[in-house]
């Protein structure tokens, strides 16, 4: 064999080589393991998983404890290698109402969270703290610190309408919401920042739409017709404008927003077009001949444009519609091994909010509630939401904040929110 033969020969088997490495170590850290804790004579079994280095999913160790009938489970994100038996010790509360569980974690002095369950529903302490003067006892024998979950609206800025809680703004975090004139910026390095588009109020905003950092809108200084589309930066506050060949209609709506394509569809010529915000360019797409595309669950599917004339259609990245008949709007939200469904149910006027994982989907746990169903933004472990008059967002980490308030939401159901994290 020639030197050249060689060569190449062991370039191929160091690929190879390379390629089982990454595979074995990869599968060599994920595991999964069954144990026990014991304390006061109750016995807690320990289902422990750890997905590590896994393609397309996020490091995480998933964990199910098992006791007295009650099955609580949670993700822990904070990942160390070699580091199997996460739950050194569990605390324990039983009363008439509630069953509680305090999970000690390897290398952790307090638990990492208080979890109580009451009708298979699982509450974190401080969603119910102040409600059960024994639950409180018992986080307090246990110096559970919970003061990453104030809502803190003492430092106020109040601008017009807009009432903006400073403390609870989050750093790298861009959110925009519209008003009758424009687009209002909030960001914790300029707070606040009007930016006027339209020289009267216009109420409803149909063809008007959020896409990653654009804010994306139709010319409604026009009356019927328009030819330009206004490109908002939420995070600069940049204007662009872009103009159409083709003139639509203001009585039409924004369907969606995939791969830096915003989709618009005009109810009276019954055509949709698509803005690519990178490109700056409009075309397009479909119309009574040709049909038109929806794109739902990751996939395109064709429609006549007279289904989408009578009924509104908008794109979903994760429509479910399987196994959760009981509730109003179920979105799914990560990846497989550690990501969640949300859970949304009518509850008189407003919405309570549930969250399951998405290995063990009946596994139910309370997160917040909600009076707008329509208007829900997920970002990283961050969800932002409308609730009355108030913008607010829940993480495991802070719980229900509050970012602003605006005494239009009262009024008008139409008025929507972005958000970009940088």
């Amino acid at each position: 064999m020639g030197i050249k033969k060689m060569l190449a020969l062991l370039i191929v088997l160091s690929f190879f080589y390379i390629g089982f490495s990454v595979f074995f170590k990869r599968d060599r850290f994920s595991y999964e393991v069954n144990y026990e804790v014991k304390n006061e004579g109750k016995i807690f079994k320990i289902k422990e998983i750890l997905t590590y280095h896994e393609k397309e999913e996020r490091d995480n160790y998933y964990l199910e404890i098992d006791t007295n009938g009650h099955l609580f489970t949670m993700h822990v994100f904070e990942v160390k290698k070699n580091a199997k038996y996460q739950i050194q010790d569990i605390a324990h509360y039983e009363g008439q109402e509630y069953y509680c569980i305090a999970p000690l974690l390897k290398g952790k002095n307090t638990p990492v969270e208080i979890l109580c369950q009451r009708e298979n529903i699982t509450y974190s302490y401080h969603t119910i703290k102040g409600q059960n003067k024994d639950i409180d006892a018992f986080a307090a024998s246990l110096n559970y610190e919970d003061s990453a979950y104030i809502d803190d609206k003492r430092d106020v800025l109040k601008k017009g309408t807009v009432s903006l809680y400073r403390k609870n703004i989050v750093k790298n975090h861009f959110l925009a919401l519209e008003s009758y004139k424009g687009i209002i910026l909030v960001n914790e390095s300029d707070i606040y920042k009007n930016i006027e588009l339209f020289s009267s109020d216009i109420y409803t905003k149909n063809m008007s739409i959020f896409a990653k950092d654009i804010y994306i809108s139709a010319d409604y200084n026009q009356k019927y017709n328009f030819n330009e589309f206004f490109l908002i930066n939420i995070k600069t506050g940049k204007k662009e404008t872009l103009i159409s060949h083709s003139a639509l209609n203001l009585d039409g709506y924004a369907m969606g927003f995939v791969d830096d394509k915003a989709y618009f569809f005009d109810k009276q010529t019954q055509e949709q077009y698509f803005l690519d915000s990178k490109k700056k360019k409009m075309t397009k797409l479909g119309n009574k001949e040709k049909g038109i595309q929806i794109y739902e669950n990751g996939v395109w599917i064709e429609k006549s444009s007279l289904e989408a004339y009578q009924n509104k259609l908008i794109f979903y990245e994760e429509k479910i519609s399987e196994g959760f008949a009981t509730f109003d709007r179920v979105d799914k939200v990560g990846t497989k091994k550690a990501g969640y469904y949300y859970l949304y149910k009518k509850d008189k006027d407003k919405y309570q909010v549930y969250r399951s994982p998405i290995c063990n989907p009946t596994n139910y746990t309370y997160l917040f509630a909600t009076t707008n169903i329509e208007n829900i933004v997920y970002q990283g472990d961050f969800v932002y939401f409308i609730h009355g008059s108030e913008i607010q967002y829940y993480s495991d980490t802070t719980g229900v904040r509050t970012v602003l308030s605006n005494t239009e939401f009262k009024y008008n159901k139409s008025l929507k929110f972005g958000l970009f994290l940088s």
